[in-house]
């Protein structure tokens, strides 16, 4: 049975129960109306803040929304690296400075987190794996599943770089599965092709290294070459068995990737084989694959042209053994220049001169190499020991393995053979006394005269005392000595730092041309190099070998070497500098164009009238004296100055402008001229004195209008004008306007002139420097003369001028 509990401390919250007498003497039961109490009370409370909590949820739920919507929207745009970064402290920063309710922080927190790592894995992440997609092509020997491991290691780099962060890690899991599939399809797609590529790679290495020689060997018969078709076919046969590969692929290797450059091979380069490439190509095109007369040869299909390209590799063995015929003579040449000196080394024999012994064993190595035979090391060295030339012709005879020389050999060979006899009888005679003196007299004049090769010089003859090369060791020891000597003054064009100097040389002739035309091409500029520059590069070597001479011995001579070198290249560079610009001068100038244009006027430019331009110097140069002699009129005395006053700036610009008019001065006259040049040095004053943004074509029309009708006092002034007027000549004829103050004047200078021109065209080119002749630059800058007809011409027509003023 259940205890009874006893409820205490309720008070009036519970309801009383007491009897009460009814009619009849019934009794009945009346249950008294509980009272209030304070749980009471607060239940009613509860009551009423319950829909306030509700109202308060949505508020929050609002305000949750609100930085969710806002987290979104700014860890799409953030920076992911920082964003990545700071991901623990997320919004917090934005609490802290007022910029965002910490009401909201919760769902800015959840957005942003989970959009950074979306961001992350379509991002950062498909990068990482990108950047290591290479790594699927290597070890292909390897069975490890190299896509799985560079996918776990990339995905642990990404979650450590996420921080642990649930959020962001989930945002990561919402795309990395897509991204690892699209990774590991794509890397196992591109290892397998590698795998593939390696596989048939290893074949026609397998093919090369097994039949490539053997089926060009010399020595090979028709049976031999039948026992290497079927190892071919039975190892193309095994391959296909293994299964990897199909048949038809097998075949695509062995000819695409065997065949075609193999063949191919033998016909490029300077020496050329034709006749193993043909016997190579025959040699597989007939290989019978299927045992039943299937030849490799009748297939043509899409992968294995093999057909066509076998007509195509037979056209290119007829074009080189074509090449072979026109390049016969040089080969001829090429034999016989290395063999000659070659021979020479093995009948003079070692010298106990260790440089002078390595030369020569270097000298035969070559012949041997040209052979192209594979020999013994110590052969060349033996040969010259033994001085056995008879083995060294026998050697040669491998030429005969060589399709491009052969045939020049074959024309080598006797004059060869004679020559060595020739030599060897030499080498046993004795020198008289009187030839040895010789050879070493001609031997120093070789090498002054700027010979820098004195073995070649004694292999030539020595200058005509023999037809045969000089090998007697008492020479062939001086000439050594002299080509010593020689090294010791060319340290610096030996040294590590001349290649960059001589280039810098070099470009110095393209960088003249390239700034006097600067849209010339570069092969036209090459062309006018190759053409001109010569005589410059002469002098240039004959005065960087002097000073290397000069400062052999001295201290500091590295330095001291550049600062020559500076100056050589200064001079020489400025020399042809200054033929350059005088050619385009002469181009650019007006001697040329009277040329062109015969007894014709030439096209000159409308400059107006005198009478206009009396008037542009009144308005524009006269005006502000106008302007204030209005204004001071009847007050100051503006009259022309007393005896003994100085003459003011004004005065002076005054009757220039004003006392005679353009018009009414005369031509023939000195006095007149005189007054227009002042007109016309006023005008050039006035141009360069105005602002920047003035107008000044009227003036500069002036200008040259006075020039051309009242002249210069010689040439050098129309030089100095054209440069303030930055024309490279001026648009004036030299037959109708006069260059000089006068007839003595211009007789003075064309007794100068022909001096001038005598004594510079006297100069070797390369020592030409305009600045030494000051009238004949002064002409050519004014004129664009040239030549002494040029120079004739622009006299004979001034004084025609002159001979017209005077008539006037």
């Amino acid at each position: 049975m259940a205890e009874r509990v006893q409820v205490q401390g309720l008070g009036g919250a519970v309801p009383g129960i007491s009897p009460t007498i009814q009619r009849g003497g019934q009794y009945a039961v009346q249950v008294q109306q509980a009272g209030r109490n304070k749980l009471m009370d607060l239940a009613d409370a509860l009551g009423q803040v319950n829909p306030m909590l509700q109202q308060y949820g949505q508020v929050q739920k609002i305000q949750f929304e609100k930085g969710a919507e806002r987290g979104e929207m700014e860890a799409a745009t953030a920076d992911l690296d920082q964003a990545i970064e700071g991901l623990d402290a997320t919004g917090e920063k934005l609490v802290e400075q007022g910029l965002m309710p910490r009401s909201q922080l919760v769902g800015y927190q959840r957005s942003y987190k989970r959009r950074i790592g979306q961001r992350q894995a379509k991002t950062l992440y498909v990068k990482s794996l990108n950047d290591r997609i290479q790594e699927v092509t290597q070890n292909l020997e390897s069975d490890a599943d190299i896509v799985s491991s560079i996918i776990a290691e990339e995905r642990d780099k990404a979650l450590q770089q996420l921080g642990q962060s649930p959020l962001a890690m989930q945002g990561f899991a919402d795309f990395s599965d897509s991204v690892e599939n699209s990774f590991y399809n794509n890397a196992t797609k591109k290892r397998d092709r590698a795998v593939q590529d390696y596989n048939e790679s290893m074949i026609v290495e397998d093919f090369n290294q097994d039949f490539g020689e053997m089926l060009t060997a010399a020595e090979s018969t028709p049976e031999d070459i039948a026992q290497l078709q079927l190892a071919m076919k039975s190892r193309m046969d095994a391959i296909a068995k293994e299964g990897k590969i199909p048949r038809s692929r097998v075949v695509e290797l062995f000819w695409n990737g065997f065949a075609v450059p193999n063949v191919n091979n033998l016909l490029v380069g300077d020496d050329p084989q034709p006749d193993k490439a043909e016997k190579m190509l025959d040699s597989m095109l007939d290989i019978d694959l299927t045992g039943n007369g299937g030849k490799l040869g009748n297939i043509n299909r899409e992968g294995a042209y093999i057909r066509s390209k076998a007509v195509e590799l037979r056209g290119r063995v007829e074009t080189a053994r074509n090449k072979i015929e026109d390049d016969q003579e040089e080969n001829y040449r090429d034999i016989t220049n290395l063999a000659g000196p070659a021979i020479k080394s093995v009948i003079g024999g070692l010298t106990g001169n260790t440089e002078l012994d390595n030369i020569r064993v270097a000298t035969v190595q070559r012949l041997l190499d040209d052979t192209g035979a594979s020999f013994d090391e110590g052969t060349a060295e033996s040969l010259i020991r033994t001085q056995d030339a008879a083995k060294l012709l026998d050697l040669m005879s491998f030429y005969n393995n060589n399709d491009a020389k052969r045939r020049a050999y074959g024309r080598a060979t006797l004059p060869l053979e004679e020559l060595a006899i020739k030599i060897k009888t030499r080498s046993t005679a004795v020198l008289s006394k009187a030839d040895t003196e010789t050879i070493k007299k001609n031997i120093d004049e070789y090498v002054a005269a700027g010979g820098d090769d004195v073995s070649d010089f004694l292999d030539s003859g020595a200058g005509g005392v023999s037809d045969v090369p000089i090998i007697a060791k008492e020479v062939v020891a001086y000439g050594r000595e002299k080509e010593v000597e020689l090294e010791a003054n060319l340290w610096f064009e030996k040294s590590e730092v001349y290649p960059a100097r001589e280039q810098e040389f070099e470009s110095s002739f393209e960088q003249v041309i390239e700034e006097l035309y600067p849209s010339k091409k570069a092969g036209d500029i090459s062309n006018i190099i190759e053409r001109e520059a010569a005589p410059f590069k002469e002098k240039y070597n004959r005065l960087i070998k002097d000073a290397q001479i000069r400062l052999k011995n001295t201290d500091g001579r590295d330095t001291k070497i550049i600062e020559e070198f500076e100056k050589i290249k200064t001079q020489v560079i400025g020399n042809w500098q200054s033929i350059k610009q005088a050619e385009k001068n002469y181009q650019e100038g007006i001697r040329k164009r009277v040329k062109e244009a015969g007894e014709a006027p030439l096209d000159l430019d409308k400059l107006g009238t005198t009478e206009e331009a009396q008037t542009l110097l009144e308005t524009k140069i006269g005006s502000w004296w106008s302007s204030f002699r209005a204004k001071t009129e009847g007050v100051v005395d503006l009259g022309a100055p007393r005896r003994g006053e100085e003459v003011t700036e004004e005065q002076r610009i005054r009757a220039t402008v004003y006392d005679v008019d353009l018009d009414e001065l005369g031509t023939s006259d000195l006095q007149s001229r005189v007054k227009a040049w002042s007109k016309a040095e006023l005008v050039r004053n006035t141009i360069e004195n105005a602002g920047a943004d003035a107008d000044l074509t009227d003036l500069e029309n002036a200008e040259l209008l006075i020039r051309r009708k009242w002249g210069f006092r010689n040439p050098q002034e129309a030089v100095d004008l054209a440069a303030a007027r930055k024309e490279s000549v001026l648009n004036l004829d030299y037959r109708e306007t006069p260059y000089f103050a006068g007839p003595r004047t211009a007789n003075e200078e064309w007794g100068e002139i022909k001096r001038e021109f005598a004594a510079y065209i006297n100069t070797p080119k390369a020592e030409r420097d305009l600045n030494n002749f000051p009238t004949f630059k002064s002409w050519n800058q004014a004129f664009g003369v040239l030549t002494k007809e040029d120079i004739i011409n622009v006299w004979q027509a001034q004084v025609e001028v002159f001979n017209n003023i005077n008539k006037i």
